[in-house]
């Protein structure tokens, strides 16, 4: 994250850096719609603050910039939270984010509704991307979608719609909900409680539903152009340079596209994506995660 942060933001920069704990992803799913104002860097938990991470908070931040965490202390410790907002050179956060910059629910549906709060008062809108919050697949590649239109990402179990969720959806007037993923994901009688108008975007898999989200509202609505980023979809060390990468996409209007793990070659729904979407293709996963193989079959079926 670290990695990717540098090459996608110049020095002083970025208005906020996200932090996440880099060892379980709940709490970071929703962290991508704040990809417009900076990057999103990840941290072991423990008493102590990356040091790479605290060192790049201070490069990257510009006057008046902040640190928001992701999480309550079980995620991102107090004594390391302490020492982000330390290095952004503040002791807390102002109005429409946290007095103490942390966005810490009750659980990872509510965590997602307080960073979808913020986001719209930042970006005032009447859309929200909903994912299932028991799997990264969906809400990290619709994540880069977020990143770059400031929808906010929402969560729910699949099988019955959360309440924080419900709450935030009718507090803010939300009227259109993207539903990300298949029926499996998030089921039809979810679909069915949500009160606004829905809309699913899906395909038979994870990758399928990646290509999708790439095809129907990417390219659909003019927001591509800048070419793909390809991250894996499966591998439970995915996540991270998959949502680091998601800010990476919105500044530079790339969709992610998914791939298996295995070197599982990509499948023909999500090379026909790649002819669409056009090159160039970059990866920001290491090549066990994305091989050479995956990433030279979408740059054929790309173009470049």
């Amino acid at each position: 994250t670290v990695a990717t942060s540098q090459v996608s933001w110049a020095d002083a920069t970025a208005g906020l850096v996200v932090l996440a704990t880099a060892d379980r992803f709940p709490d970071a799913l929703a962290g991508s719609a704040f990809g417009a104002y900076g990057p999103i860097l990840v941290t072991p938990f423990g008493d102590t603050l990356d040091p790479r991470v605290d060192t790049e908070i201070r490069r990257v931040l510009g006057p008046g910039g902040i640190v928001v965490i992701l999480g309550g202390t079980a995620a991102v410790s107090e004594p390391a939270a302490t020492q982000a907002r330390q290095a952004a050179g503040i002791s807390g956060c102002t109005t429409p984010f946290p007095s103490d910059c942390r966005y810490a629910g009750t659980g990872r549906e509510h965590t997602a509704a307080l960073v979808a709060d913020t986001i719209l008062t930042l970006t005032p809108g009447s859309r929200a991307l909903l994912a299932r919050g028991d799997a990264f697949a969906d809400a990290i590649t619709g994540g880069a979608y977020a990143a770059r239109t400031g929808t906010p990402v929402l969560l729910t179990p699949p099988d019955n719609l959360n309440d924080f969720t419900r709450q935030l959806l009718v507090e803010r007037g939300i009227t259109e909900v993207i539903i990300l993923g298949g029926t499996a994901a998030i089921s039809d009688p979810v679909q069915a409680q949500v009160p606004a108008t829905t809309r699913r975007i899906a395909g038979p898999d994870r990758t399928a539903t990646a290509a999708a989200m790439a095809t129907d509202l990417w390219h659909a609505e003019g927001l591509d152009g800048g070419g793909i980023i390809v991250v894996n979809v499966r591998d439970d060390n995915g996540w991270q340079t998959a949502l680091s990468a998601a800010v990476v996409s919105g500044l530079s209007h790339a969709p992610q596209l998914g791939v298996e793990s295995g070197n599982a070659p990509p499948t023909e729904t999500v090379t026909d994506a790649a002819t669409l979407i056009g090159g160039p293709v970059e990866t920001y996963a290491s090549p066990t995660l994305v091989t050479d193989d995956q990433l030279q079959a979408i740059q054929q079926a790309a173009g470049g």
